[in-house]
């Protein structure tokens, strides 16, 4: 029986079989995307690329367990390094975070604080820490403290510098930032064991209490 042409822009008729087992495949790889996306981006909280995404579809229930600062930190273990997984060894480069020359906005030194405080606890391993440096509309906080330190759990920063502060609205600052971080190749980018970052955190709050929303990139990460 001769074919009937399919309608340019009609959508492709899939046998049930066909997509039935086809579709265990495109979550399970959906599913790593969003772990191989968060392994380079909980470091940073990246909501400006295309793999950022962690749904909060994510079955992590954010009603439960208690808060520290602005993130959920209830019920995850933290200090493990799964198997298969070699956890770097942790830099030792002095100051948790350099500032540039000139750089000289009045809440610089409250910027330094927080993600100083943000790295250090990210290569000293305290995930319940680095998790509440999160604002509760952060998307990072979709993932939950449990999903996020299975992210973190490889990742280790270094040379991290502020290389400009600058307002943006009432009770928010941006704050530029390079950073180089190491990781597993399969929680990295593309990848990458080795990865240079130029992000823009987005500070809310006052003072040393800011919480970060987001830190989308201002160039795409580079492997190193």
């Amino acid at each position: 029986m001769a074919r009937v042409p399919k309608p340019v822009g009609a959508p492709a008729l899939v046998p049930p079989a066909e997509r039935s087992d086809r579709r265990p495949l495109l979550i399970a790889a959906a599913a790593g995307a969003a772990v191989v996306v968060l392994g380079a981006i909980g470091i940073a909280l990246l909501d400006g690329l295309s793999a950022t995404g962690i749904s909060p579809a994510s079955g992590v229930d954010r009603t439960s367990g208690p808060q520290t600062g602005g993130a959920q930190t209830g019920g995850a273990q933290t200090g493990g390094t799964p198997p298969g997984l070699t956890t770097p060894s942790i830099p030792d480069d002095g100051a948790a975070i350099d500032i540039a020359a000139g750089v000289d906005h009045p809440e610089t030194s409250n910027a330094a604080t927080v993600l100083g405080g943000y790295f250090t606890a990210i290569n000293e391993r305290r995930y319940t820490d680095a998790f509440a440096v999160f604002g509760p509309d952060s998307r990072v906080v979709d993932t939950g403290l449990e999903g996020f330190e299975r992210a973190q759990v490889s990742s280790s920063i270094e040379s991290q510098r502020i290389t400009a502060v600058c307002d943006a609205g009432a009770d928010v600052i941006e704050v530029d930032v390079t950073f180089r971080s190491t990781q597993a190749p399969e929680l990295g980018v593309e990848g990458q064991a080795c990865t240079d970052w130029e992000l823009r955190y987005e500070l809310v709050g006052s003072g040393a209490d800011r919480l970060i929303r987001k830190a989308p990139p201002i160039n795409p990460p580079q492997a190193c």
